[in-house]
């Protein structure tokens, strides 16, 4: 006996060859199956269609049978009936445990579409009750959402804090007043915190009638400036350039230009 894959000389109870390592398969392997019972209990059992499936896949079957021919041509030894019977026993069973898998998967599937639709007929309000529920939860959180910033509001508030702020400056700087500098940095504080309220109701809710970004940068400026001017003063010293009608100056442009989209 000789080695399939490579040749060599093998002996009559080699298991592998000693020169490439191939298995050795003898006649003694393919005959050591026990043999099938009459007939084909496993195939006589399925419904007609199945055995008439596989009955009909002749073309596969007689490429398996073709193969199998090839393989016991190199074994003359071999009971050639019996070896084609076992392997034709082990396609159907194949084809039957198959069968019976696909049967189960099916069988699975209508269970539970069956109970679905159960389900569903015994509620009928179910579906439209959950439907409900997430509408009024929508309208809850359309309700929820902060409503935008108008420009009457910007232009009232703004008009109002600017322009009380500027008289205030006035009479502060009248040489007559009674007012000290704790007053002017007071009233400065308030000015500056209303503001900054304004543009925080900006960046939070947004408007519509511009850019909630730039007004409320230009608010803040605004603000900055305000605060700017009462620290200088508190300080008695001004730096270069930013003298006090300079300071003014910066809060009418800021504030102007917040006026001139709002109040439109």
């Amino acid at each position: 006996m000789y080695c399939e894959q490579c040749g060599s000389k093998l002996g009559s109870q080699a298991k592998f060859c000693s020169a490439c390592g191939q298995i050795v398969s003898t006649a003694s392997d393919l005959q050591n199956k026990s043999s099938i019972p009459e007939g084909n209990e496993k195939l006589s059992k399925a419904p007609d269609w199945y055995r008439s499936a596989i009955g009909s896949d002749e073309k596969a079957k007689a490429k398996f049978k073709k193969a199998l021919e090839d393989e016991l041509n190199k074994y003359p030894e071999v009971d050639r009936e019996q070896a084609i019977k076992e392997s034709e026993q082990d396609y159907v069973d194949m084809q039957w445990d198959y069968f019976k898998k696909l049967s189960i998967r099916i069988g699975i599937g209508i269970f539970v579409l069956i109970v679905g639709l159960v389900i569903y007929f015994l509620n009928p309000g179910l579906g439209k009750n959950s439907e409900n529920s997430n509408q009024s939860l929508t309208q809850q959180e359309v309700n929820d959402q902060p409503q935008e910033v108008s420009a009457n509001y910007v232009c009232q508030n703004i008009g109002d804090i600017v322009i009380s702020y500027q008289n205030f400056i006035a009479k502060w700087r009248n040489v007559d007043n009674n007012m000290t500098l704790s007053d002017l940095d007071e009233y400065s504080n308030q000015a500056s915190n209303d503001l900054r309220g304004i543009a925080e109701d900006i960046s939070t809710k947004g408007i519509t009638w511009d850019s909630g970004a730039v007004v409320s940068a230009l608010i803040i400026n605004t603000a900055d400036y305000i605060e700017e001017l009462a620290v200088y003063t508190m300080r008695g010293f001004f730096a270069p350039g930013r003298y006090v009608n300079v300071i003014l100056s910066d809060i009418d442009i800021s504030a102007g230009a917040v006026l001139s989209s709002a109040c439109k």
